[in-house]
């Protein structure tokens, strides 16, 4: 029987890990602290931001991390703004935290809309509602009377009905 000889690549001296490192300086790293809170999404825009590592800091101590922290920036910075979800007990805080950084940081919120009173503001019968906007009259006719509720995406475009349904009529026009 033929032994095989293990060989690695670490010096006879064994090496220190990091933290073991740490310690022998009389250094202790910091605790990572763990966000608290709920997820709440912001939209962000950027106007003169001068310390971004710091802003990109406060969207790391909200659960973003810094790698997609500093990607966040990349598109603020190419785009006109981002979508972004943080972990925050009090969003307000962050917002004006972000704010002293030059970040204008904006709570994105579901919209929550009655489809019968949107139906009835536009004037039209279910089925007329169902007809124009594309969507099945027993969707509708589910939605308003309690069977189902519309997802988030169906909320969204009753909203944009609700407040300019002749932008949805040109989208559907092609």
């Amino acid at each position: 029987m033929r032994s095989v000889a293990r060989y690695s690549r670490c010096p006879v001296q064994k090496r220190l890990s990091f933290k073991e490192a740490l310690a022998r300086q009389g250094e202790t790293p910091a605790p990572v602290p763990v966000p608290s809170g709920s997820p709440v999404s912001f939209y962000l825009t950027a106007r003169d931001v001068q310390r971004p590592v710091d802003a990109i800091r406060v969207l790391a101590s909200c659960g973003l991390g810094l790698r997609r922290g500093h990607a966040v920036f990349g598109r603020l910075f190419t785009s006109a703004g981002t979508a972004v979800e943080l972990i925050v007990a009090d969003g307000r805080d962050v917002v004006a935290e972000l704010a002293m950084l030059g970040v204008s940081a904006r709570p994105l919120k579901r919209p929550d809309v009655e489809v019968a009173t949107v139906r009835k503001k536009v004037g039209l019968s279910q089925a007329e509602f169902a007809t124009r906007f594309g969507l099945e009259l027993a969707t509708i006719q589910n939605w308003e009377q309690g069977r189902n509720r519309p997802d988030p995406a169906a909320m969204i475009l009753l909203k944009i009905i609700d407040q300019n349904p002749g932008a949805v009529d040109a989208a559907l026009a092609g």
